[in-house]
């Protein structure tokens, strides 16, 4: 036998509420795929994937950025009039380079599916390659 069942006025609003819920989720949704903001006469989209993307473009110049202050400090000390001091500065920074991005290893999972233990400079080299794949890809309007 088939029993009807008549929700509660509580149920119903529960109900309502839930619905209420996934249509504003939804657009707000919507709404952060569609972000676009203007930077130096570029416009830029906001969606999480070009978040993403920022974000990695952040981390390959801040790398840069120290890389280049490493080997430039290490390229100064070594000058025949480099003073003492410049050499301890230049030294302690190669140190601080070699320590994070070259002898701190981290488990990786290559596209072999095999973990491996890398560098991370290695990572941050391979970022950057990807990144910069993508853009030829991303900017080949043959297409």
């Amino acid at each position: 036998m088939n029993e009807i069942v008549i929700p509660t006025l509580e149920e119903m609003a529960l109900e309502q509420a839930e619905d209420a819920k996934a249509r504003v989720s939804k657009t707000k949704k919507l709404q952060l795929e569609a972000i676009i903001v203007s930077q130096h006469g570029v416009d830029y989209d906001g969606n999480m994937l070009a978040q993403s993307n920022m974000g990695d473009a952040g981390t390959i110049a801040n790398w840069l950025f120290n890389k280049t202050l490493a080997d430039s400090m290490a390229q100064a000390a070594s000058a025949p009039d480099a003073t003492n001091e410049l050499k301890f500065i230049a030294g302690l920074i190669g140190q601080v380079y070699q320590g994070v991005y070259i002898d701190t290893k981290i488990g990786w999972k290559g596209a072999d599916n095999i973990m491996h233990q890398v560098q991370g400079e290695s990572v941050l080299e391979a970022l950057h390659k990807t990144m910069l794949t993508k853009g030829q890809i991303i900017g080949d309007n043959n297409e």
